[in-house]
């Protein structure tokens, strides 16, 4: 990708930052595309747009000349409950309209689009693979079922090639925040700050742990992927490990022994199981991840304690 124009749509958040960091370490001309200001560690180099996906057209310059587009511009789960025509706004609308700008440009970029595991219906056989049960259980499921069935569209329509990454429970390093992150997120928030860590329901319930940057590795594989003109490719993106959700906690306790684990009923359904089947993607795109959820956790959390200990000595 060295020297190419390469566009994440959304490149100001977790996923998108970290993506266009390693984007710009591989010499990549990268362009940033968001509503928000990008993180500070961002590189100077990369050049930064501000623009708000839910206005068509206003993508259209950003686009062109693109070799690779990357379309991660989402609200989360969270932000979908709380906000559900917002989320469909952004998510349904939003990715429409990049893809209009796209077709617009007369030219035939690779799309890479994040989709996300929660659209695989809880009744689905796990480990799930991509031919598995969809299901539009949530707001936020529904809108990147939709943004799948835009993106195929668009390439069968406009000569495109795309990829699907379907990523499952992504933590790591980057600017995310218990408010708008998963579990992951608030566990490490609490526990840094002394804060007691709360497990939903008994703990049983597992989760597939995708370290944020094995998910920008699959991101590379992705946008490299030989497909024929119309073509669009689906894979799953995960640790090749299922975990359960008490076992993340411990794992926290180990690092901080003192901190207090306790149990509540969750507020909301649960889902029981959670593991990708990765076999396509490991023959097919080559993907293999690299960072073990248990080191991924401790890491994590080691890692903000010692910037909370910094920051404590240089006050």
């Amino acid at each position: 990708m060295r020297d190419s124009r390469i566009v994440v749509v959304g490149g100001s958040g977790f996923i998108g930052s970290r993506l266009a960091i390693a984007l710009r370490l591989a010499r990549a001309a990268v362009v940033v595309a968001d509503r928000t200001a990008p993180p500070p560690d961002l590189p100077a180099a990369c050049d930064v747009h501000l623009v708000d996906v839910t206005r068509p057209g206003e993508l259209d310059g950003v686009v062109r000349g693109a070799r690779t587009v990357f379309l991660l511009a989402a609200h989360l789960a969270k932000r979908c409950e709380a906000n559900p025509a917002a989320g469909l706004r952004t998510n349904v609308e939003g990715t429409e309209n990049v893809l209009r700008s796209i077709l617009k440009t007369g030219t035939r970029p690779r799309v890479v689009f994040m989709s996300s595991g929660s659209v695989y219906s809880r009744t689905a056989r796990y480990p799930v693979d991509e031919e598995g049960e969809t299901e539009a259980a949530t707001v936020y499921a529904a809108s990147k079922l939709a943004g799948e069935a835009l993106v195929r569209a668009a390439a069968a329509s406009g000569g495109l090639t795309a990829v699907v990454l379907r990523p499952f429970t992504v933590y790591g390093p980057g600017p995310a925040s218990g408010a708008r992150g998963h579990f992951v997120a608030d566990w490490i928030e609490r526990a840094s700050t002394g804060r007691p860590v709360t497990v939903h329901g008994d703990g049983r319930q597992t989760v597939d742990l995708t370290h944020v940057t094995d998910l920008v590795a699959a991101c590379g594989l992705a946008a490299r992927l030989p497909l024929e003109s119309g073509e669009t490719k689906v894979f799953n993106v995960g640790s090749g490990r299922e975990t359960a959700v008490a076992e993340v906690a411990v794992w926290i306790r180990d690092v901080l022994p003192a901190v207090w684990i306790r149990f509540a009923e969750s507020p909301r359904r649960v889902q029981p199981r959670q593991c990708a089947d990765l076999r396509l993607a490991t023959d097919v795109l080559g993907y293999s991840p690299r960072v073990a959820p248990e080191d991924g956790i401790k890491d994590l959390l080691s890692a903000r304690l010692r910037r909370s200990a910094h920051k404590a000595a240089t006050a």
